[in-house]
């Protein structure tokens, strides 16, 4: 899209008058000021940007700030204006002044403003409103035998010619109305951490996929979308996409979860999305077909939604528990009144009997 461009400022004088000086500023359009969008200098006027067909001398001079007409009244009336080495941000520029000495009738002074234009969004950037806003840039024109200001329409009628109008459309014919953005990319990691009984250090098996989203930019309001993300990456066993790109599914083929006897597996899955959000989720522990390891469902997740996935295996020791019976040496008899039950868990320990 075109955001840059060019305002033409002049003095004129109708023979057979002539004026021993004239001077005309322009505001320019900034949201701060509740114009519909900003306009900005992109640098100073050269002296290829200026025509005089008059006999006197052309100053161009610049304001941070809005300027009236009551700010300016006398042919040396230059309060708040600077030259153009005096500038050293462009975008800072709210009014222009052009002014020359001995305008002669029948001539023009004409320069020609370098500029910008950025939307009202964030930063400058265009939005959807933009299209169709029209900004009038107030123009003030100082003589020696006449000044006059020309306002902003408000009324609705129509402009004067000496009123600088500015309209924003997006044209939505041209062919480069959209652009190739940088891609939006994202790892989605999957982290096993089987501890078994007895382990200070987890057995850890790490899964990700890398995705990739292409970016197209609307050049008239700068917003970018992003098309269905694919997988540029991937580590560890079983990592596959689905036919939409919009989510990753990581298999278990490579996990070990052990049977231990005794002890009991459980299966915890934390997932943090983007935001930070975390959901926590119990995983079912499924006993294999040859009854030597345990296994789980296969994880499936959201692009860009959770690109954090940790599961941890532990083991609970089962509880355990065996009676104790007593003997008559002698009659080989159960003693029935002096058995007792112990209990306890794998592992675990249990009182001492005292003799």
């Amino acid at each position: 899209m075109v955001t840059t461009g060019s305002i033409k400022l002049s003095v004129n004088n109708k023979p057979p008058g002539t004026s021993t000086w004239g001077k005309r500023v322009v505001n320019l359009a900034n949201t701060t000021n509740g114009d519909a969008f900003n306009v900005y200098l992109t640098g100073p006027v050269t002296s290829s940007d200026i025509v005089n067909t008059g006999s006197g001398a052309v100053k161009v001079l610049y304001s941070t700030s809005t300027v009236s007409a009551s700010d300016l009244t006398e042919d040396s009336d230059t309060d708040g204006f600077v030259t153009a080495d005096q500038i050293t941000d462009w975008s800072t520029v709210r009014a222009v002044m052009l002014m020359s000495a001995d305008v002669n009738g029948d001539s023009q002074i004409q320069v020609t403003l370098p500029i910008k234009v950025t939307g009202s969004g964030t930063d400058g950037a265009f939005v959807a409103d933009d299209n169709n806003k029209t900004v009038y840039m107030t123009v003030i024109q100082l003589a020696n035998h006449d000044q006059t200001t020309y306002n902003d329409p408000e009324s609705g009628e129509a402009a004067s010619t000496n009123v600088i109008a500015a309209q924003l459309i997006h044209d939505t014919n041209v062919t480069d109305k959209t652009a190739d953005a940088d891609a939006k990319t994202t790892t989605i990691t999957r982290t096993v951490n089987v501890t078994e009984p007895g382990q200070t250090t987890p057995t850890t098996t790490t899964q990700s996929a890398t995705f990739s989203q292409p970016g197209t930019q609307n050049l008239a309001t700068g917003e970018i979308s992003y098309g269905a993300g694919t997988v540029t990456s991937r580590t560890g066993n079983n990592v596959s996409q689905n036919s939409s790109g919009t989510a990753v599914t990581f298999g278990n083929d490579g996990i070990s979860i052990p049977v231990v006897a005794g002890y009991t597996p459980t299966i915890t899955m934390t997932t943090t999305a983007a935001d930070g959000t975390q959901t926590t989720t119990t995983l079912a522990a499924t006993l294999n077909s040859d009854g030597t390891a345990y296994t789980f469902d296969a994880t499936d997740a959201t692009v860009y939604s959770d690109p954090t996935i940790n599961i941890d295996v532990t083991y609970t020791a089962n509880a355990q528990s065996f009676n104790v019976t007593y003997y008559d040496e002698t009659t080989g008899e159960t003693l029935t009144t002096h058995g007792f039950t112990l209990s306890g868990v794998t592992g675990g320990s249990v009182p001492t009997l005292a003799n």
